[in-house]
């Protein structure tokens, strides 16, 4: 599968970087000793090095050493916490990298673009493949990555990780951190835009269902139980949707929302905005709610658990979009209408 593959080419290319340092001379197995080569030969013969291109080449040097260091930090299991396969552990920290100090103490002119190869173009990779391909080639196809919106381990991963370079990049590169973290809500808002337009919204006459004695029924046949391909289809219609959507919007304002706001300290930054704004209207207000005011006209019945549902799960949403701050904010209040509405409805106490 998909997960196996991605394993194995990253023990191959573990594999292949490891053998580096047995390849080549000590001296260029440190970005140090690098930058003080390089120098002494920028400093001794100017022109012969702006004419060779050795400043991409020492970029290149400099990017072989940090891969090998990430590749020995990021072992099996960060690859399971990645695709939400294993326990989450925790994304590396790049100020505990050598390569990072190095960096700042020898080759600073060279910390952004390394970084941008080494980290950020991979990391959005997540989301975008199209990081990863030249962007001359003649394709129209945007070609999406494979982050799972809806694994609460992934999430939680990679935006710990996002959280790290945006910290890394605020300190060291002067505000750089707000573009790529501009860039990563592009990403997001374009990765979470053809993945809800794939969802299937199946629309449910509700006069004809009802939920009794613990399953499914046509109403207008005297509660007569559904078969069990309907039953689950109407399951899926009205519940199973409802909490993907949930747990949807939990991971899109309750962990990626802060991680690029902590940042850059502003939630009307472009996309970032965009984001939330998209979140709020389309998913919450255009999907969520009227799933769930389907479910709750079909939960009409004596099992008050079920019935109970729509108010449990607009709740869920209401708790996350409060904690974030969004029904306080000018720009997101005439978005978050139809959320504070549907709450009120439903009795539920709104704290903002």
């Amino acid at each position: 599968n998909e997960y196996e593959e991605w394993k194995q080419r990253k023990e191959a290319a573990c594999e292949g970087v490891g053998i580096i340092p047995n390849l080549v001379k000590d001296d260029y197995c440190s970005i140090i000793n690098l930058h003080s080569l390089f120098l002494d030969w920028k400093e001794k013969y100017p022109d012969d090095y702006k004419s060779c291109y050795a400043e991409m080449t020492l970029v290149n040097m400099i990017s072989v050493l940090v891969e090998l260091e990430l590749c020995e930090k990021w072992n099996d299991d960060a690859i399971d916490s990645a695709l939400g396969s294993g326990g989450c552990q925790s994304a590396i920290e790049l100020s505990s990298c050598s390569w990072f100090r190095d960096l700042r103490n020898a080759a600073s002119d060279f910390q952004l673009e390394v970084t941008q190869r080494c980290i950020t173009t991979p990391l959005i990779a997540f989301l975008s493949l199209d990081e990863l391909m030249d962007e001359d080639r003649n394709s129209d196809t945007h070609q999406y990555g494979i982050y799972d919106p809806l694994s609460v381990t992934q999430t939680e991963w990679i935006c710990s990780s996002f959280s790290s370079l945006l910290q890394y990049l605020a300190t060291s590169t002067k505000d750089e951190h707000k573009p790529t973290a501009e860039k990563i809500a592009t990403s997001l808002l374009s990765f979470l835009k053809q993945w809800v337009d794939k969802m299937t919204v199946p629309i449910i006459k509700t006069d004809n269902v009802a939920f009794a004695s613990g399953r499914f029924a046509n109403n207008k046949d005297n509660l007569s139980g559904y078969g069990g391909e309907t039953s689950d289809a109407i399951a899926f219609a009205i519940y199973t949707q409802a909490k993907e959507l949930c747990t949807l919007t939990s991971n899109i304002i309750g962990h990626w929302y802060p991680m690029l706001i902590e940042t850059i300290h502003s939630s009307n930054q472009g996309n970032i905005a965009s984001l939330v704004q998209f979140v709020l209207m389309e998913i919450i207000s255009l999907r969520l709610l009227p799933i769930t005011q389907t479910l709750k006209v079909v939960g009409r019945s004596e099992d008050q658990i079920f019935a109970d549902l729509p108010k449990q799960l607009i709740g869920e949403v209401l708790n996350v979009v409060t904690d974030a701050g969004l029904l306080i904010k000018d720009e997101f209040m005439m978005y978050a209408a139809p959320l504070r509405a549907s709450s009120q409805a439903m009795g539920l106490v709104i704290s903002q």
